[in-house]
Order: structure tokens, then sequence, then C-alpha cells
């Protein structure tokens, strides 16, 4: 990873292009060991710059409510499940067998630049909904 003043005019330019247009930036800490996001970026040369990483997404409106869990596999695939999945050797492993709905065939669905092993997403307020009912 090289720092920003390093990095040649095309390298900065994408990534300056990005935070214009709307994509967030973050900053490695100085002591190199988080990346943190705090709004409009420095632009000093000092510093080691990335695109932040996204997770996949869909609009869960189009999902049937029995699916609560979208992941991506280390293969680039994305599925739906009904409960929670386990990471298993680059794979989302769901506790029954069975088909899920592969979420690339949805119009709203954008896979994320994260890394498959932190893609899991849970349907905004299923968690609040499941622990309040317990």
């Amino acid at each position: 990873m090289k720092k920003f003043g390093e990095l040649t005019r095309n390298e900065q330019f994408e990534i300056f292009s990005a935070w214009l247009d709307g994509k967030k930036i973050e900053f490695l800490d100085p002591e190199g060991v988080e990346w943190i996001y705090i709004g409009p970026p420095a632009w000093r040369s000092g510093c080691i710059y990335r695109i932040a990483s996204t997770k996949p997404s869909a609009n869960w409106d189009h999902v049937h409510p029995d699916y609560n869990y979208l992941a991506t596999d280390a293969c680039g695939k994305s599925y739906f499940y009904p409960r929670m999945p386990n990471k298993n050797k680059g794979a989302w492993v769901p506790l029954n067998s069975g088909c899920y709905p592969v979420a690339e065939v949805f119009i709203s669905f954008k896979p994320g630049t994260c890394d498959w092993q932190d893609s899991l997403v849970v349907r905004p307020g299923y968690e609040e909904a499941r622990f309040k009912n317990d």
C-alpha cells in the first residue's frame, strides 16, 4: 500500500474521482491497523487512502419475507437465506439443505466490493423483531 503522495497521478485520480462520484473514502490509521471513514478526505500526501468496501444489497421489499439473510460466496455468487448461514471454506452454508434464491436475479441487487467473509447482510429490522418476540 502506497501513500497518496507516492501514487501515480492516475491512481490518485481514480480515488479522487470515486469520492466525487459519492463513494466513501477511508484512510489507514497511523498505526496501520484500522481503516477509518471521517467524511471528506484531506488528501494528505502521507496518508494511505482507499475506496471503502461495500456489502451486497438488494431492495428487501422485493424479497419474500421468509428470507432474512443475504451473503456472497468466495466464487462471487450471492444467495438469500431464511436463517443465518455459517462460513465454511469459501461458501456460506445454510443450516438446512435446499434451494436458495440467487440474488443476482433481482434487478435491485448490487454485489458490493467487500471480501466474501464480510458479506453477510441481515434484512433491516429482522434481528430487532426476532429478539423482541423471543
